[in-house]
């Protein structure tokens, strides 16, 4: 015990932990990277966070180039509502090929979360708004980072308050996300809040 109070007590925590090592030419691209969630308001940032987790995999029914259901890309803040065929370029949610049908499944809450998704006359299911929200939530959560970066670099407190907002409403939106199923070739969708969970499925990424 004495051993272990010596060693605890040895040496003061130096502050920061994490040093942060932005440059001035690094911060001027992270103030690039984060200029569209600064020109947001608290509230446009919250309604920006996706309230479905959504679906990595998601084919193109327009065309049959690529593999494993890896065709569909978010447009980014270019087009923030849509994705779009890396191949064939056919841009989604469309009206050809509409999502009017859906899937629910309750959350960790107890709340009713809902899927929307378009299928084709042979079964093949395609969620286009799941694809935008689930690269919309990678691209959050490194936005996240370069706002803490750049915080550390310039101690402006408008970053850290864009920071501080959009971690909660992460935090929130995750608390209502559906575990979830998701596989190329095969139905996707929601699972029960309780294990077992499926090994090719899960709440932030599909694994």
């Amino acid at each position: 015990a004495l051993v272990l109070s010596s060693l605890c007590s040895a040496q003061e925590v130096a502050h920061p932990v994490y040093p942060s090592n932005v440059t001035a030419a690094s911060a001027a691209g992270l103030q690039a990277a984060v200029k569209e969630l600064l020109a947001m308001s608290d509230q446009e940032l919250r309604d920006f966070v996706p309230k479905v987790n959504g679906f990595l995999f998601c084919g193109c029914p327009n065309c049959d180039m690529g593999t494993q259901e890896g065709q569909i890309k978010w447009k980014g803040m270019t087009d923030p509502d849509k994705a779009q065929c890396r191949f064939c370029g056919f841009e989604y949610p469309s009206d050809k090929y509409p999502e009017d049908r859906t899937k629910t499944g309750a959350n960790f809450r107890g709340e009713t979360v809902t899927y929307r998704y378009y299928r084709d006359a042979e079964g093949n299911e395609y969620f286009f708004s799941g694809r935008i929200s689930y690269d919309k939530k990678l691209w959050l959560s490194a936005r996240l980072l370069d706002l803490a970066k750049l915080y550390a670099a310039t101690k402006d407190p408008q970053v850290a308050h864009k920071a501080a907002v959009l971690l909660q409403a992460l935090a929130e939106a995750y608390s209502g996300w559906c575990a979830h199923d998701d596989w190329p070739f095969r139905p996707k969708g929601p699972v029960p809040p309780k294990p077992p969970f499926p090994t090719t499925g899960g709440m932030w990424n599909r694994w």
